[in-house]
């Protein structure tokens, strides 16, 4: 009987442990990345995207590509790297880029076999791509920023 009633404290304790746990881990969760909306509030999606080529026109791997939007305290920077077609893309979901009049896009080769190219956008160079809508969900405006760089050697 004393088994018997050690067990059944064991199976609920282990109970208890794995609810705090969770618990612990959905409250952690959504502190980090809140709660996903669902509403039929109107979202933006931005994507910056372009070709990086050298002198050939041939595409380049593995370009750093750092995109720069806005000024103090409202600054956003995200990097991304070419694939092996050279193409980069960055999407940004709201309106962060047209809040800002200073879009700056750098293609960077880290092997420093290509000089670097600087290109400056502002936001009337986004333009719009379409609409997408569904019955309950979420209407998608869809924008986009092209630019293509050509880098030279050093």
């Amino acid at each position: 009987m004393k088994t018997n009633l050690r067990q059944k404290y064991n199976g609920l304790l282990e109970k208890l442990i794995r609810l705090f746990t969770l618990s612990g881990v959905m409250f952690t969760v959504t502190a980090c990345y809140g709660v996903a909306p669902f509403d039929t509030e109107e979202k933006d999606f931005v994507d910056v995207e372009g070709q990086v080529l050298d002198e050939n026109n041939q595409p380049l791997s593995s370009i750093q590509v750092v995109i720069q939007s806005g000024h103090d305290e409202h600054q956003h920077r995200d990097t991304v790297y070419t694939n092996n077609r050279g193409n980069y893309r960055a999407r940004y979901i709201g309106n962060c880029l047209f809040l800002s009049d200073d879009i700056t896009i750098i293609a960077n080769d880290t092997s420093n076999v290509y000089a670097s190219d600087t290109v400056h956008a502002v936001s009337d160079d986004i333009e719009y791509v379409g609409m997408n809508t569904g019955a309950d969900w979420t209407i998608n405006n869809y924008y986009s920023l092209e630019n293509d760089f050509q880098l030279k050697k050093k």
